[in-house]
């Protein structure tokens, strides 16, 4: 058996006085820029043109778009013109390289930025890969939209659609930050719309720091209607009518309609999920025969229900979007119309978090993930959240010449496609890389020093993948740090704080276990897990950081066993035996004997003084087997000992 080993975690003593978070600064999306918005991205093609809405009257025009690879500056092509209560400009797009860009704007001596607002493709998609979500409901809907975030930059779809409720009060200022401060970690085009909860206030917040509460998008030959369900629960006629109308201006077009509220559904507590979706035959003409799977604020409000059935049927709109709910549900009516509602992705009640992967293509079929594709009419049927999980190995920033990634798949479904980014050391030549396994597709970007590695891999169900890049051969086993304290509040417990770093390709898999008796070894649960948050994200590693539970034990002993990607292991095992109590010292007193005191009235009295005696010693704390330290110190160990790292720098927003 090892020696016992001593090691301190330096801890910046400033991080115990400074405030955890601050406030953060939420931003008026919609003004001066009206559009594109971070909720509403434009579509726009690498030298094509870009419509850009302003709300006042703009004078020495000029623009620019940014994303982390590339900056480019935009040459203006018309305007301003003035339209309705906007004036509109257009810019031509030079040869750039597709992704999401932030756009400035600067114009009279001052600059705008509207973060993730540009969509940019090489040309226009014959399929299109919808993310929806909905009822997001922040900021009680919590980590639960940052964590959706998290899985849908790994699986990468075409956009994301959120069909209302994106806050739960919008008067909460918290729901605003934490929204805006997810949104700013995406890599996936956003999409919102409102729903009720986003109405608390006339949706008067939501038109500020969310979005427009209704819109078309046009992506090629796919065309979307974002509707305002309003918090009543049904859309307003007029606003159906200009749905007919951009519809009608779009006939040939796949064809999406979207809105909170959804036409075909019951509440769950109600009927106890005896709805479960289906095909089902009728028309707008006798929708009153169609009453018993409407949900009720339709079917209360009937004319504005059989004329937003009549656009669907008489504009052939192929897919309408839904939640309010916060359950799964799928109706096919006519074998060509899609209502299909999804549960909640946030808070309140529901039968579980949940999205939806669905891809269209411009041919006009349409096909779901696979948990919808095999119970399609027998929900749930999304994707549940929180399966999915990926972390990189070492610092994965540019500083390094490797680094690794493991993705765990915990779903039934096979994730095809999924993006993985390394970025390593740009002073070697991109060819001096390996990648192991070989990945589907590869692209290479390098700038500021820096070579970025974009690749994609298929990830079966139920698996683990592994991946790393490399420039030399690693031959070191893991390092590996471990501490044991006794806490001290008398308890004589102990526990382990475990460091396991490696200097080549990372460290892959670590596996904790203790020992009463030094022949049973019992496993210890820990686990390596991302840090994220709506303003800030840790999800590179270039050490692993473990803390053990408690152990009240007379002896116990722990072991590491840890093995980096290239297969190198390492093992450190470390006793803790309690220490004998040191004998309390004698304390008996040495007395005087009694003194009598004569009084004046001839009264003997004897007076017993109190003895002088020394406090009772503690034993002194064990330090043969580790060091003591205040349970405090896991509270802030982490945080201390550790580095946030973000892939994506965020901008002010």
């Amino acid at each position: 058996m090892k020696p016992s080993r001593v090691f301190l975690l330096s801890i910046t003593v400033s991080i115990l006085f400074a405030p955890i978070i601050g406030a953060m600064a939420i931003e008026e999306v919609t003004t001066p820029i009206a559009r594109p918005l971070p909720s509403l991205p434009e579509p726009v093609l690498s030298e094509g043109l870009l419509r850009v809405e302003i709300v006042e009257e703009p004078t020495s025009i000029s623009a620019s778009l940014a994303s982390e690879y590339v900056e480019a500056s935009l040459s203006l092509s018309s305007g301003p013109d003035q339209v309705g209560s906007v004036w509109v400009v257009t810019f031509d797009v030079p040869d750039i390289r597709p992704g999401l860009y932030d756009l400035y704007i600067t114009y009279s001596g001052e600059e705008h930025v509207q973060p993730r607002s540009v969509w940019v493709m090489d040309e226009w998609p014959t399929s299109l890969v919808i993310s929806h979500i909905t009822d997001i409901h922040q900021p009680y809907g919590g980590a639960n939209f940052t964590q959706y975030i998290y899985e849908q930059n790994l699986l990468n779809p075409d956009m994301i659609l959120v069909t209302g409720d994106v806050v739960d009060v919008e008067t909460i200022r918290a729901a605003w930050e934490n929204l805006q401060g997810t949104m700013e970690y995406s890599e996936v085009p956003i999409y919102l719309i409102p729903g009720n909860h986003d109405h608390t206030a006339d949706s008067k917040y939501y038109q500020k720091y969310g979005g427009k509460n209704n819109y078309t998008l046009t992506i090629g030959d796919f065309f979307i209607v974002a509707l305002n369900s309003h918090g009543g629960g049904y859309v307003t006629l007029e606003e159906i009518a200009w749905a007919d109308k951009v519809l009608e201006e779009n006939s040939d077009k796949y064809k999406i309609i979207a809105f909170h509220h959804p036409m075909f559904s019951g509440e769950y507590e109600e009927d106890g999920g005896t709805l479960t979706g289906g095909e089902f035959t009728g028309d707008w003409q006798n929708i009153e025969d169609l009453e018993d799977i409407m949900y009720f604020t339709w079917s209360q409000n009937m004319d504005n229900a059989r004329e937003m059935l009549r656009v669907i049927e008489e504009n052939d709109v192929d897919v309408i979007l839904s939640g309010h709910v916060h359950r799964d549900l799928i109706y096919h009516m006519n074998d060509e119309h899609w209502f299909i509602t999804t549960t909640t992705i946030g808070g309140g009640s529901g039968q579980y978090r949940g999205y939806r992967e669905i891809t269209v293509t411009d041919d006009g079929s349409i096909s779901l993930d696979d948990y919808g594709t095999s119970n399609m009419y027998n929900p749930p049927n999304s994707v549940p959240l929180e399966k999915i999980k990926y972390l990189y190995k070492q610092a994965n920033d540019g500083t390094e010449t490797a680094a690794s990634v493991i993705i765990e798949n915990d779903l039934v479904m096979d994730l095809d496609d999924v993006q993985v980014e390394f970025v390593v050391d740009g002073s070697l030549d991109s060819s001096s890389y390996t990648i192991n396994p070989e990945p589907d597709t590869q692209e290479i970007i390098s700038v500021e020093g820096s070579h970025h590695f974009i690749l994609t891999y298929d990830v079966p169900a139920e698996t683990t993948f592994a991946a790393t890049i490399f420039s030399e051969e690693d031959t070191e086993e893991p390092t590996i740090d471990l501490v044991l304290g006794e806490l001290l509040d008398g308890s004589g417990a102990v526990s382990a704080i475990i460091e396991v770093s490696d200097s080549g390709w990372g460290v892959k898999n670590t596996e904790i276990s203790y020992s009463l008796d030094g022949q049973t070894w019992n496993p210890v649960p820990v686990s390596l897990e991302p840090e994220i948050s709506p303003t800030e994200w840790k999800i590179s590693f270039s050490s692993d950081l473990f803390y053990t539970p408690e152990y009240d034990a007379d002896e116990i002993t722990f072991k590491v066993e840890s093995v980096d990607f290239a297969g190198n292991t390492a093992t450190e095992e470390v006793t803790h035996t309690a220490a004998e109590p040191e004998p309390e010292p004698d304390t008996e007193p040495d007395t005087e004997p009694e003194q009598e005191t004569d009084t004046d009235t001839g009264t003997e009295q004897g007076t017993e003084t109190e003895p002088d005696t020394e406090p009772e010693t503690e034993p002194e704390p064990d330090t043969g087997g580790g060091i003591p330290f205040p349970a405090a110190y896991m509270l802030i160990g982490v945080t201390g000992a550790t580095i946030l790292i973000s892939l994506r720098k965020p901008k002010s927003f």
